[in-house]
């Protein structure tokens, strides 16, 4: 993590929301206080640099009709496309009615978060009381308006800030793991996916299946213990698992660790590819196809 130092000793670090400049008296303070972060101590931090009180906050909030996602299975390759429809549906089915409309999708919020804009704020509500009832690709999805603190929220917020401190500190401890909680990231597992070979708006052809799948053959044939190899072809997509994208399976997760190590960085046909752990009950249950 980047840290900035100046002759009169203070010290900068991210505490979750912004950069914040302290001298070594302020960080050990700030230490010696960190289990007392609270909802409280956000909204002091937030007023001091916004300059608005709780209530004018809240009004801001309700006018929004951004709402943030958490827990978006985006290393899995999800695309905009995909997640709105997923969102209508389950809008169409809380509300019982088909006039929704999605404004905007920015998939770039997070590595596991987006924000979606809703055509009509009675949408955001609606969509809001789903937070922690939907489920996607085996992840519980967390769902806020866009700058509303929650206690999701904050004990990221909080984790982020603890990590920054103790980083900063010495006790090296900081390097926190951005995929913690909702940035859950996937344990080792004996399958991985390989995306991002095949542009996945084009149809699979019979040639290009072939081509394709010599080349894994002929990449992960080297390393042992491998069980299959399952290319996507059109008609087989669904959501997690694009035309194209390759899931490979071994009897091992020492093996699949060889894989992933070999294929990360890897170029083929011009784009790098993309390489993740899938987890083996959601693979079996939701993305195995015979």
């Amino acid at each position: 993590m980047e840290m900035a130092m100046s002759g009169d000793q203070t010290q900068r670090f991210w505490d979750g929301f912004q950069w914040i400049v302290r001298t070594n008296d302020q960080v050990k303070a700030a230490h010696q206080g960190v289990s007392d972060i609270n909802q409280s101590a956000v909204e002091a931090a937030a007023s001091a640099v916004t300059g608005e009180d709780a209530a004018t906050k809240e009004k801001r909030i309700a006018a929004s009709k951004t709402v943030i996602i958490e827990g978006v299975a985006l290393d899995l390759g999800i695309t905009a496309r995909e997640l709105q429809k997923y969102i209508l549906d389950e809008l169409r089915k809380a509300n019982g009615t088909t006039d929704v409309e999605i404004a905007d999708i920015d998939m770039n919020n997070g590595p596991t978060s987006v924000a979606v804009e809703l055509a009509d704020r009675t949408m955001v509500e609606t969509l809001k009381r789903l937070d922690g009832k939907l489920s996607m690709l085996g992840e519980t999805l967390h769902i806020r308006r866009l700058n509303e603190e929650t206690v999701h929220t904050n004990i990221q917020s909080a984790a982020i800030a603890l990590a920054a401190m103790q980083e900063m500190i010495g006790k090296g401890e900081g390097q926190l793991n951005m995929k913690m909680g909702s940035l859950k990231t996937v344990a080792p597992s004996c399958v991985v996916k390989v995306s991002n070979v095949f542009e996945r708006e084009e149809e699979l052809t019979a040639e290009l299946y072939e081509e394709l799948k010599e080349d894994m053959e002929e990449e992960f044939g080297k390393i042992p213990h491998l069980k299959r190899i399952k290319i996507i072809r059109n008609g087989e997509e669904r959501l997690g698992a694009e035309v194209g994208c390759v899931f490979v399976e071994f009897r091992d997760k020492r093996s699949a660790e060889c894989a992933l190590k070999k294929m990360k960085g890897r170029i083929y046909d011009g784009r790098e590819i993309q390489v993740t752990y899938i987890d083996e009950k959601l693979y079996y249950k939701e993305l195995c196809i015979e």
